[in-house]
């Protein structure tokens, strides 16, 4: 007869510890839902399953699913890649609410407006330094619109 394991069950401040989080964010998980499997006497101190953890992180779309946080593996390379991206979904809204964001089209049409300038002023530079530098120059800038245009200048 095989022995059950038990799931390895953590509390609250161990899990902190682990993520890196603080008491208000391991608060407003268990207001949203973290399953809790236990509490202390006191009815304070909240213990999870590591599995249920993993799980509720990762269906909460934090881009958690990592077996480092189910075996105690202490950090994450999934965990400091979620951190990094949300640090740059936070800079990306900040950015958008104080204006600093341009449109694609703008950039587009911005784009062909300093393209079709610098095609202007070819003749002046053929004059200047002779033919073939005109050609290497619009060859230049023919690669970069189709860069462009393909995405390989907007990101």
């Amino acid at each position: 007869m095989k022995k059950r394991q038990r799931e390895p069950v953590v509390t609250g401040a161990e899990i902190r510890r682990r993520l890196g989080i603080v008491d208000r964010t391991m608060s407003r998980w268990f207001a949203a839902g973290l399953p809790v499997v236990s509490r202390d006497h006191s009815g304070r101190n909240p213990r999870v399953k590591l599995w249920d953890l993993a799980k509720w992180l990762h269906d909460k779309d934090a881009g958690i699913d990592d077996p480092d946080l189910t075996h105690g593996g202490g950090t994450s390379a999934n965990l400091e890649k979620y951190r990094k991206e949300k640090a740059r979904q936070a800079k990306r809204e900040n950015d958008a609410a104080e204006g600093r964001l341009v449109e694609v089209d703008d950039v587009y049409r911005i784009q062909g407006e300093v393209f079709g300038a610098m095609g202007r002023e070819l003749e002046a530079v053929e004059r200047v330094h002779g033919p073939a530098v005109g050609q290497a120059i619009r060859e230049a800038l023919a690669r970069a619109q189709d860069s462009g245009k393909k995405g390989g200048l907007i990101s």
